[in-house]
């Protein structure tokens, strides 16, 4: 026989459990879209994502500068007794007299000190279009790194769907085990009346209590899987341990009225990480042309203004202008061996588009399947579970009035309570049902659920 202050804990078990919750510091009061929001801004991967698509577009920035001239200034600073030096520097310092032709003094100078400041203009006219093709190359990069951030958000949203949904389905589950657990206490009060009345036997009682166990320990499962659920979103939503979370509405959708030839179409259109692979397919293209460019000449100009004396200023100064004109002409067969490689990169991307874009196609269509069987699940399991209401209803009535066996009230009420799982695990895999047809056709985007 129960204890009465132990029937009383098992009781109020939820309510201590909402009790300990109100302690938390703080309350966050939350619905699905305000969550996919919080999420956008505060988790961390999501974020990290971002600092990537910053580095892709300094990584840009930087190849286009290479386009410009460069501009560079120095001071150069020597001190030297060596005979080609110092007539050399003295010559720069337009210092040279007819004594210092003497051979004594040629071949045995004194020490000579030169500050040159230098000015020195350099620019690359023409490498035969390899920086042109660099800088399509990081504009390609650039663009798939924020495609790819596009898919990692969306897969976000996707968890944070699913975990949201999670939550809410466990929230179900537990206030259905409550009452399950709630009912196998009525039952052993109805057992034992019965039993006193010598309508019912010992065994009904016994097996009445083996119920009431089972339902205690599903009723704690559930609040152990709330908490894990709870504690998974606060991850997600980077939120500390002591934040109570609490879900102020149900998931939801916008339905689909798309054909499935019309889901797929879109989908190898709008995909962010298929539209990330083609970009990159553009990448191994302009990698074609900068290898190309090792078989094309090269012109660089550089210009340089320098001053020199022994000590810093801006006398006597010397300018010069160069011209430089390069082509390979021979490297060994290395230059060919890399625009085979590039073009072979160009294949290879273009064959990974071509099977991803086979996957998606695939990919939508079991998510369409799975969508359209999950409403049909939702619609027997709520028709299942007003029959199994019913059945335990009638059986009730008669077991009081002593027809019906205990063990017979005890299965119809187990399969009440499968039922009701069912029915829940249905009403919220419908939800998730569209939310991965949402992801698998590139459309889960935050939009979409205001």
């Amino acid at each position: 026989m129960m204890r009465p202050k132990s029937k009383l804990a098992w009781a109020l078990l939820p309510s201590l459990m909402l009790a300990t919750a109100s302690q938390a510091s703080e309350v966050l009061r939350i619905d699905l879209p305000q969550a996919l929001a919080l999420a956008a801004e505060r988790n961390p991967g999501l974020a990290a994502s971002s600092e990537h698509v910053k580095m892709a577009a300094a990584a840009e920035r930087a190849t286009n500068g290479a386009l410009f001239p460069r501009m560079d200034v120095g001071l150069n600073i020597s001190r030297s007794n060596s005979a080609l030096d110092t007539f050399g520097t003295r010559l720069l310092q337009h210092g040279i007299t007819v004594a210092d032709f003497d051979p004594l003094r040629l071949n045995n100078p004194d020490y000579v000190t030169n500050y040159q400041p230098v000015a020195r203009l350099s620019w690359q006219l023409y490498d035969g279009g390899a920086n042109w093709a660099r800088a399509s190359q990081a504009d390609a990069e650039f663009q798939a790194s924020r495609l790819s951030h596009d898919t990692n958000s969306q897969q976000l949203a996707l968890e944070v769907i699913s975990t949201y949904t999670g939550v809410r389905r466990a929230q179900a589950w537990l206030e259905a085990s409550t009452r399950a657990r709630m009912a196998a206490e009525e039952h052993v009060a109805i057992a034992r009346a019965l039993k006193t009345k010598d309508i019912a036997i010992q065994s009904d009682v016994l097996t009445a209590n083996v119920y009431l166990l089972n339902a205690r320990l599903a009723e704690t499962g559930a609040a152990n899987e709330l908490a894990t659920m709870l504690d998974k979103l606060r991850v997600l939503l980077d939120q500390p341990s002591e934040v109570e979370i609490v879900l102020t509405g149900e998931p939801s959708l916008p339905e689909n009225e798309m054909t499935l030839a019309e889901l797929q179409d879109m989908a190898v259109h709008k995909r962010p990480d298929l539209l990330a692979i083609r970009t990159r397919q553009d990448a191994a293209e302009a990698g074609i042309g900068i290898s190309r460019a090792g078989f094309l000449p090269h012109l660089q100009l550089v210009a340089q203004q320098e001053w020199n004396d022994d000590r810093v200023g801006l006398a006597n100064g010397n300018t010069s202008v160069a011209g430089m004109v390069t082509m390979n002409i021979f490297s060994g067969g290395s230059d060919k061996a890399q625009l085979d490689s590039a073009r072979a990169e160009v294949e290879r991307w273009r064959l990974r588009i071509r099977d991803q874009e086979q996957r998606i196609r695939a990919e939508v269509a079991r998510s369409w399947r799975e969508l359209s069987e999950s409403r049909e699940r939702l619609q027997a399991e709520t028709e299942a579970l007003q029959q199994a209401q019913e059945a335990l209803r009638i059986l009730k009535l008669r077991h009081e009035a002593g027809l019906e066996r205990t063990a017979d009230v005890l299965q119809s009420q187990a399969q009440l309570d499968r039922t009701q799982a069912e029915f829940i695990r249905a009403r919220y895999d419908a939800v998730l049902a569209q939310a991965q047809l949402r992801f698998s056709t590139g459309t889960l985007d935050e939009e979409v659920m205001h």
